[in-house]
């Protein structure tokens, strides 16, 4: 992020006597908002973690194609290329989870950083 800060930036976008109320509120509202959503993204990461590993076990059976002679040669190919499928789905919605995580956390420290000399506000 290329913003200095985040209160000031607040305060910036904010007009009126209470506007380094209002940034502080914001600030804190945002960050138990982030905090949340990273807990949930992270148990979701967690099913689909095991989702992608549950999809390379399967592939790995396609392969041999269960165990079994192949006897049809259309459908062997047609199973492989399906379960490829679901472990390349699985994998980049892996990815895509954490990226947000990242994000997130990314988000999160800045937030909290904050850069409010005196932060401590009385009305």
């Amino acid at each position: 992020m290329e913003l200095k800060n985040f209160l000031a930036t607040c305060v910036a976008k904010i007009s009126g006597e209470n506007s380094k109320v209002k940034s502080l509120k914001i600030q804190k509202k945002a960050t138990a908002y982030i905090k949340s959503q990273i807990s949930a993204k992270e148990a979701t990461a967690l099913d689909l973690e095991t989702i992608a590993e549950e999809a390379e076990e399967e592939m790995a059976m396609i392969i041999v194609n269960q165990g079994e002679p192949i006897t049809n040669n259309k459908q062997y190919i047609k199973n492989l290329l399906e379960g490829n499928l679901s472990v390349v789905e699985a994998k980049e919605n892996l990815a895509d989870q954490i990226k947000d995580i990242t994000f997130l956390k990314d988000t999160l420290a800045y937030v909290k950083k904050g850069d409010f000399p005196n932060a401590e506000v009385t009305n």
